[in-house]
């Protein structure tokens, strides 16, 4: 027990000390609502001071690393960016989902940026985003960015160079490993270096027991240099003949005698 007269010294310290620290909870609860709307008007003068001072005031807390990451996004200064969003999440684990989609779409416009010079570096970044989402849609997004760099690389090269892309085919099937397009495309390159089993795996998984004549219907969802190339001339006849049974012969008609054969 504390003596009366410390009690009498101490009451007065600790009464101030409560209204203070209710005080800064409640500027900061407003100072957050202010945040918000200055977001949703796009008023990012004020986002950028408030949360400054909020990070100056409470370097404890995540929200003003959240609103400094939410102002440098929109700036396109990713790194910044990173840094205060990765500093809120590790404040607080639940700013992970609010603040995912923009880490996740930063890292993916940085491996974009940096494609051309070192595409395994933007593989790894690819690899951030999808952890930092955790959207599947997210994952759907970097197969199609990566598809289009691959187009983008063999622009104007004849098709069979596919085959050079085989790796990052390969990584666009770890996040949508059901797209059609990128299985086709893989499987293609898979035969072109003479791969004939792993390409009959991506085959199969493409148009797994088709019926008679089906696929080539099916090729021509995708471009139509690429069937030219690769479907009709080569990958056709390749299931065909290594997967399934030919299309039977269609039965000559029968003539018979005293009149034309029907449909004559």
């Amino acid at each position: 027990m504390l003596p009366a007269r410390l009690k009498r010294i101490l009451a007065p310290m600790v009464m101030l000390l409560l209204i203070a620290l209710s005080g800064c909870g409640g500027g900061l609860a407003s100072d957050v609502k202010v945040l918000e709307k200055a977001v949703a008007s796009q008023d990012w003068d004020t986002v950028s001071g408030l949360s400054k001072k909020m990070v100056q005031e409470h370097p404890e807390r995540p929200e003003g690393y959240y609103f400094q990451g939410v102002y440098y996004y929109h700036q396109k200064e990713w790194q910044q960016a990173i840094d205060n969003l990765k500093k809120a999440t590790e404040l607080a684990p639940a700013y992970a989902g609010k603040g995912g989609d923009m880490l996740a779409d930063i890292y993916i416009q940085l491996g974009i940026k940096l494609f051309d010079q070192d595409y395994q570096q933007s593989l790894e970044l690819f690899k951030n985003a999808s952890e930092a989402s955790g959207d599947k849609s997210t994952g759907r997004r970097i197969a199609g960015i990566i598809m289009d760099q691959v187009n983008k690389k063999n622009a104007g090269k004849n098709f069979y160079d596919l085959k050079d892309y085989l790796p990052l085919l390969q990584a666009a099937l770890q996040y949508d490993a059901a797209n059609e397009r990128v299985l086709f495309y893989t499987g293609v390159a898979c035969r072109l270096r003479n791969e004939n089993e792993e390409a009959v795996k991506y085959f199969d998984r493409l148009a797994p027991g088709p019926s008679s004549g089906s696929l080539p219907d099916r090729l021509f969802y995708f471009p139509s240099d690429a069937y030219c190339v690769a479907g009709r001339n080569m990958e056709y006849q390749f299931l065909q003949a290594g997967r399934w049974p030919p299309v039977p012969a269609r039965p000559a008609p029968v003539i018979l005698a005293g009149g034309p054969g029907p449909g004559q």
